[in-house]
């Protein structure tokens, strides 16, 4: 199962503070209060957002998605402010993993990694500057495994790390005598 989030085909949305994720209600500010993403395909689009200074504040989304081991977690994100805006890959436990930030209008951030356990995954999106609109889109794969063939057979690039390697030591025991 791979997973990716994309704006490639999204383009600008307005969301609405309280309809995070389509979900009716605001995602959580913590990892703990996480809104649960429901994914039903291979891609999905997702929009929220973020006001840093209302009250009561609303600098963080979280969200999380339940992932099995070896997925491929691709996040293609993008907002309407690019200052102090991003997106980051949480472990379960709410640790930071991998994140992103968009650049300049227009454009959008990517971020991947491959999962090590079968899990809820965070995914964090904040803004502490402006209030914002913020996109976002899914995508879930499997990395491609490796065939008993392909462990037998060393590539090409491994042979010629060994023959060079074993030519510098053979040149350098010379030089020494």
């Amino acid at each position: 199962m791979f997973f990716s989030i994309s704006t490639s085909v999204i383009g600008k949305h307005t969301a609405i503070a309280d309809d995070d994720a389509g979900s009716g209600k605001d995602a959580g500010n913590t990892y703990t209060e996480a809104l649960l993403l429901e994914f039903t395909g291979d891609v999905q689009n997702f929009t929220g957002a973020l006001t840093p200074y209302a009250v009561p504040e609303d600098k963080y989304d979280w969200y999380k998605i339940y992932l099995e081991a070896n997925t491929n977690i691709t996040i293609k994100f993008g907002s309407s402010v690019y200052d102090f805006t991003g997106i980051i890959i949480h472990y379960p436990n709410g640790k930071a993993s991998i994140g992103a930030m968009p650049v300049a209008e227009k454009e959008y951030a990517v971020t991947s990694k491959v999962v090590n356990a079968t899990d809820y995954w965070l995914i964090k999106i904040y803004s502490t500057m402006q209030t914002n609109n913020y996109w976002f889109q899914i995508e879930l794969s499997t990395p491609p495994t490796t065939t008993e063939s392909d462990k037998k057979s060393a590539p090409f690039g491994e042979i010629w790390l060994l023959i060079i390697s074993s030519l510098i030591l053979t040149l350098h025991r010379k030089i020494r005598k």
